[in-house]
């Protein structure tokens, strides 16, 4: 079956999980990406002059600095558990954000995530609130 991953942040209690972005959550799968995840992931560790210049509740360079990890289901310690159930989630306004920068291509990223609506992958609940976000984006 393979292994599954998510990115955290111990530092922010934050979280951000490959699925959300169309991305697979095996490592091979989100790492071979083009964009989505691994840019969002980018996003969030980046520090430069543009990222000192940006509001606080930016998500640009906020991981920057801090106990930053990809983690798998695999691990002994279940830290991937532990990031579901203790920490935010925070994937759709990663993307929000990213999209408005326009460093997602918003149309690019309907593409990339219409395989979540499809019953057997998602729940219905799951499946309105992601045609609601995309509906916010698009």
């Amino acid at each position: 079956m393979g292994q599954y991953f998510v990115a955290g942040n111990h530092t922010t209690k934050q979280f951000i999980q490959p699925h959300a972005f169309g991305d697979g959550l095996k490592f091979g799968e989100f790492t071979a990406a083009t964009h989505g995840f691994m840019l969002g992931l980018a996003w969030l560790l980046r520090r430069d002059e543009v990222t000192e210049l940006l509001p606080p509740d930016s998500l640009l360079g906020s991981w920057a600095y801090k106990a930053t990890f990809i983690a798998g289901d695999y691990t002994k310690e279940d830290i991937y558990h532990d990031v579901y159930e203790n920490y935010e989630d925070i994937s759709m306004r990663l993307i929000k954000e990213l999209v408005k920068a326009k460093e997602m291509d918003r149309e690019t990223l309907a593409d990339q995530v219409r395989w979540r609506m499809m019953p057997a992958m998602s729940s219905e609940k799951e499946q309105a609130d992601y045609r609601t976000f995309l509906g916010d984006l698009l």
